[in-house]
């Protein structure tokens, strides 16, 4: 009996590149919702982490989305409801499957890489905000 491979059509790299514009915009937004300007001057309602937090996995998962189709990967409908949730963990569980060890670990420091840059970027923003 033959098993059949799925394949997706043509990946996209705007779209890749999308989906980290839209967790670099996702980290600005989390930084000027937690900053003391946003706190003080247009609410004081406090925003849930989750709420904020999804935001980058949606971006998250959009990028996701066409790197599978660039690696011919499937990825299951658990990694894509963690993507959304929990994307600083789901990455590395999606490299490893999605690549291998080796190739795995190097886009694992690719996304350390992307994490620290985001990181900074929240801090700024935060700075900037913050009284």
């Amino acid at each position: 009996m033959e098993t059949q491979e799925t394949t997706y059509p043509e990946h996209n790299q705007a779209n890749l590149m999308f989906g980290l514009a839209w967790m670099l915009i996702a980290v600005f937004i989390l930084g000027f919702i937690e900053s003391d300007y946003f706190k003080n001057t247009i609410t004081s309602i406090n925003i849930p982490v989750l709420i904020t937090n999804a935001l980058v996995g949606f971006g998250f998962l959009l990028w996701l989305k066409e790197d599978a189709k660039k690696q011919n990967y499937i990825p299951s409908k658990a990694t894509r409801f963690f993507a959304v949730f929990f994307p600083q963990l789901t990455i590395f569980v999606y490299c490893y499957r999605s690549r291998g060890f080796k190739k795995g670990s190097l886009q694992a420091l690719k996304a350390i890489g992307f994490g620290v840059l985001c990181f900074f970027l929240l801090l700024i923003t935060f700075l900037l905000f913050d009284n």
